[in-house]
């Protein structure tokens, strides 16, 4: 006897509207996003959707409307248009594209507006650039869309992350200036509500207890900050260190967007580095290679991290139908010694 499977019939949208006392058009918003809806209709629909087993079928959209060759790069407004990173990203993340005969649509979002970004719905994947709110993670799951990550991890079906072992980087930093002498280290960062910034706070201090130092409180600048005055917090976090530290003679900044400012309060200062005080800047922006003295870096390799998030989200968009569970990989930063540290200078 021959055993046939018999297909299990799958809920409809209108019993979901049924379910959840909402029209169609209520269900087809909340699961587009075209629109804004009331967050308690939204989990209403939700809610009704998941004890249905409903979910909407993002990729027979695709099949039967052909796909769109188009993959959204969605830049969050904390981020900042100004970030020096962006540039760099932007160039490997569309030329990866192109050579996949895609187009890159980009988009800044303010993550505090109200709308769901526009390109979610003309993208058969996205890329997610800076910190994004709760709402639109939860969105995207909704929506089952490819999604990959750069520098947040994304724990959420068919999404995709590369981040680096921030351990490792701030490890090599601290052992550096160890070996010149340094033994009072600043340290600027901001965004701390932001993953990524956490963990580089937190590696700091594990740096630092590996190499068995304790952390100098007075010297850590932490910012919690959600707005993009980066050069500002820079310099003038860095002029208040110097001018009530003259102890400091070095300084580590989380991003190049601080150490930017940070340099020009150095110079104000009529401090010269590395001769008075060393720098180094957790990036590695065409800005750090740039800058007379170059900074010394720890950052990525763009272009290999490009790859490697474009890798991921391919193997999603090209395999419509599958939901793939929630990957994160690592990867070991790049550190590079410029001539902005040198040997320890009492002042």
């Amino acid at each position: 006897m021959i055993l046939k499977s018999i297909p299990v019939r799958k809920a409809t949208i209108r019993e979901v509207a049924k379910l959840a006392s909402v029209s169609l058009g209520t269900v087809s918003n909340v699961f587009s996003g075209i629109r804004k809806c009331n967050p308690e209709t939204a989990e209403r629909v939700f809610k009704a959707a998941k004890k249905l087993n409903y979910s909407p079928n993002h990729f027979a959209r695709s099949i039967r409307g052909g796909k769109t060759f188009n993959v959204g790069i969605l830049i969050s407004s904390v981020f900042g248009e100004d970030n020096p990173s962006l540039q760099d990203y932007l160039i490997a993340l569309i030329g990866g594209l192109s050579r996949r005969n895609y187009m890159g649509l980009v988009e800044i979002w303010d993550i505090n507006s109200p709308r769901p970004p526009k390109l979610i719905n003309c993208s058969d994947g996205i890329i997610l650039v800076g910190m994004m709110p709760p709402s639109l993670i939860k969105l995207i799951e909704n929506l089952q869309l490819p999604t990959a990550t750069i520098l947040e991890p994304l724990n959420i079906p068919n999404g995709f992350s590369v981040v680096a072992n921030i351990q490792d980087t701030y490890e090599r930093a601290i052992g550096h200036l160890l070996a010149l002498r340094h033994e009072k280290i600043g340290f600027i960062i901001k965004h701390l509500d932001c993953e990524t910034q956490l963990r580089k706070y937190e590696a700091f201090f594990a740096a630092m207890k590996t190499y068995r130092r304790e952390v100098d409180k007075e010297l850590i600048v932490a910012l919690q900050d959600l707005d993009d005055r980066h050069f500002e917090d820079g310099y003038e976090n860095s002029k208040r260190l110097l001018d009530s530290h003259p102890e400091m003679t070095a300084i580590i900044y989380s991003s190049d967007c601080l150490a930017k400012g940070g340099v020009v309060a150095i110079r104000e200062a009529r401090l010269k580095i590395p001769r008075d005080i060393s720098v180094i800047s957790i990036d590695n922006t065409e800005w750090a290679r740039a800058y007379e003295p170059g900074i010394t870096s720890g950052g990525r390799d763009v272009k290999l991290l490009s790859d490697m998030i474009l890798s991921g989200l391919f193997e999603r968009i090209d395999t419509p139908g599958k939901i793939f569970p929630p990957e994160i990989k690592t990867y070991k930063e790049d550190f590079i010694i410029r001539a902005s540290t040198g040997s320890a200078k009492l002042r």
